[in-house]
């Protein structure tokens, strides 16, 4: 997925957001290996479902806040976080996970984010590249480490 954030880099301005202080160093990986700056979204979560995001840092302004975490399930927070960028004077979104769950209403909120891409791995049962998404596969990556561990 860095090839594709480093070819989206020749379209847009982007800068890599992690949405909550507990994937920074995370985001702070993906970004340098992209080439891009990175800032971080004050999340607070008061329920399993619920969540606030603060403010974003003006990093984002006049240019594509690409918002990474490691899975979406409900989009609530890279939901919220899309909003923050946004009010933060980002021109646009695009959103990164691991895991696409995509459970309930996320394809809509991830819809009404209007954002360049979607991309995660196939890490979820039934998850494909679609009109929203793009999908990548994590088999090569699993067989070439099992390769390594096993000797073959």
């Amino acid at each position: 997925m860095i090839a594709e954030i480093k070819s989206l880099t020749r379209k847009h301005p982007l800068t890599l957001v992690s949405p909550d202080y507990g994937r920074t160093k995370w985001g702070d990986k993906i970004a340098k290996g992209a080439g891009i700056p990175c800032t971080t979204a004050d999340k607070k979560r008061f329920a399993s479902d619920k969540v606030i995001v603060g403010q974003v840092s003006a990093a984002v302004k006049g240019r594509v806040a690409l918002i990474c975490d490691d899975m979406i399930r409900t989009a609530g927070t890279i939901g919220k976080a899309a909003e923050r960028c946004r009010e933060a004077g980002a021109v646009g979104v695009g959103f990164q996970a691991t895991h696409l769950i995509l459970a309930g209403e996320a394809r809509e909120i991830l819809r009404a984010a209007d954002p360049i891409v979607v991309m995660g791995a196939d890490t979820f049962p039934g998850v494909q590249s679609d009109e929203l998404l793009t999908v990548y596969s994590v088999a090569g990556l699993i067989a070439e480490k099992l390769g390594k561990h096993f000797g073959f």
